[in-house]
């Protein structure tokens, strides 16, 4: 059985954001035994770059494949991700969601014949050799022509979404109609079958720095899952479902991810997907972040002298000072670094000093 996985990558499309998408998407294509594929040329130049996807109607012949797999370069997908093909027949095309057409396209004697008015998102598709006209390029109409057929709803206008980003929805939607191809939706393969939803993470609205923290979260959030065994896996849950650090360019996930309760393991899972992340000491983490785990402790401090002090010492931390260095001067040091070595496995090497009244 031949498979191939398509995606899209032209002009060197986000190369951050694909740091991200592209191991995982090349690691379902090697689960699901795919040939990997990622079209790089322009075929359609009269069209926005994302209509190129249709270019797989004529590769999928030239690759002689019994399935065609595609997913959008901005999709990230779940290492746990399974193979639909397995479960689904020749017979019947696939992807995430539907929506009702007339919504979004003005129906023509195509959608009204066939009466299913399925409106597609076609960021994520899988389709047969018997159902390739899945992906078959408009021919009796120019893009603009299209475009004056699409309205984008409520919810996408504000957004990055025109009508002639939606060409490709548009024509995966018409050729369901035209050439009276059976459909079915993951969700609802997913339910027969009774496994989890939530597989992907995909959101067409959004700019590309907005996707790629969102993805950055979530590949936290899935590496968590890995941590059943500490006690602690859902107030790291919480802790990741807080942040903010990405929208703040001083910081990176790599600093994030060193301060997360059991990071080493969190990085090491994430790593085995192929993607780039980084265990940091915490002396080597954004200062503006350390400042902020090492004021953490002090919350649980009634207010003295010996408070103030470390809260002012913090505050002025400068970048070359040493963590170590900067607690062994105060009098709730050790409190301070034996609170981030329970809760957050922050381990501090400090000079032992009495711990004052009020500390908790």
């Amino acid at each position: 059985m031949k498979k191939t996985l398509y995606t899209l990558n032209i002009e060197n499309y986000a190369p951050e954001m694909m740091q991200l998408t592209m191991p995982l998407m090349k690691r379902y294509a090697k689960k699901i035994g795919a040939d990997f594929h990622v079209i790089q040329d322009r075929k359609f130049p009269d069209f926005p770059i994302p209509y190129e996807k249709f270019q797989i109607y004529e590769l999928s012949k030239k690759h002689e494949n019994d399935w065609n797999v595609f997913y959008d370069a901005d999709a990230l997908i779940h290492p746990d991700m399974w193979d639909p093909t397995e479960v689904i027949d020749k017979s019947t095309t696939i992807s995430h969601g539907t929506d009702f057409t007339p919504m979004r396209f003005k129906p023509d004697e195509y959608f009204k014949r066939d009466g299913r008015f399925i409106g597609k998102g076609n960021w994520c598709a899988y389709f047969s050799d018997w159902c390739r006209d899945y992906y078959h390029p408009l021919e009796d109409m120019t893009a603009k022509e299209a475009a004056n057929r699409i309205t984008p709803i409520v919810s996408e206008l504000g957004t990055v979404i025109d009508p002639i980003h939606l060409v490709d929805d548009y024509t995966v939607s018409r050729n369901i109609s035209r050439y009276g191809l059976k459909h079915i939706i993951l969700p609802d393969i997913s339910e027969r079958v009774k496994v989890r939803q939530g597989m992907f993470l995909h959101h067409y609205t959004m700019p590309v720095d907005q996707k790629t923290f969102n993805f950055k979260k979530q590949l936290l959030l899935w590496a968590v899952e890995g941590l059943v065994d500490d006690e602690r896996q859902q107030e790291i849950i919480n802790m990741i479902m807080q942040l903010a650090w990405i929208k703040d360019k001083e910081l990176d996930w790599n600093d994030f991810v060193s301060v997360l309760p059991n990071s080493k393991r969190i990085v090491n899972i994430i790593k085995s997907w192929d993607i780039d992340i980084e265990y940091k000491k915490f002396d080597k983490v954004n200062t503006k972040l350390k400042k902020n785990m090492l004021m953490t402790p002090l919350q649980n401090v009634q207010d003295c002298k010996e408070k103030q002090e470390a809260q002012t010492a913090i505050e002025t931390m400068q970048e070359n000072i040493s963590v170590s260095d900067l607690l062994g001067s105060l009098k709730l040091g050790l409190f301070i670094a034996d609170f981030l070595k329970l809760k957050l496995d922050i381990d501090i090497k400090v000079t032992p000093v009495e711990i004052v009244e009020g500390a908790k």
